[in-house]
């Protein structure tokens, strides 16, 4: 009878943190739950201008009025001239590991990023699920950087 409980207690205590995971975009890699592309209602990285990260230095969200599918994910812009650059070369201006947090792939999961949490390193783009995991992972690097392009292409 005990050992019936147990067992009851442990599939829920799985089923609920498969669940939760899933609702946080937290999965291991290795349980390939996750999307290409970080996304959220099909919007790649919150909605915000991959572009403008590297023209102008700062994050922005684009405009609905600004959109292109590209990787099953649709992209926001804040303008065409945006639109047309990433259209030209979408591989020069997607986040790195899908956009998902740059960190967390380090550690083996994906974690849904903060658009606001970001680096450019070798003209990559990396995003991350907050500051202070950004700042760990660049304090880190080159060898983070390793691990996460091992793991990522488990």
């Amino acid at each position: 009878m005990i050992l019936k409980i147990v067992g009851i207690i442990a599939a829920v205590l799985v089923i609920g943190a498969v669940v939760f995971a899933k609702s946080k975009g937290v999965s291991p890699l290795s349980w390939k739950m996750h999307k290409a592309i970080s996304q959220k209602n099909k919007v790649a990285i919150g909605g915000f201008d991959p572009v403008n990260y590297f023209k102008n230095g700062t994050a922005k969200e684009g405009s609905t009025n600004f959109t292109y599918s590209w990787k099953d994910a649709k992209w926001h812009f804040i303008n065409q001239s945006h639109l047309d650059t990433f259209k030209e070369a979408p591989q020069q201006y997607e986040p790195q590991f899908g956009g998902w947090c740059a960190f967390a792939v380090s550690k083996g999961f994906t974690a849904t990023p903060d658009p606001n949490a970001w680096l450019i390193h070798e003209g990559k783009l990396y995003l991350f699920a907050d500051e202070g995991v950004k700042e760990q992972w660049a304090e880190q690097l080159p060898e983070v950087l390793e691990s996460c392009t091992k793991k990522w292409n488990y």
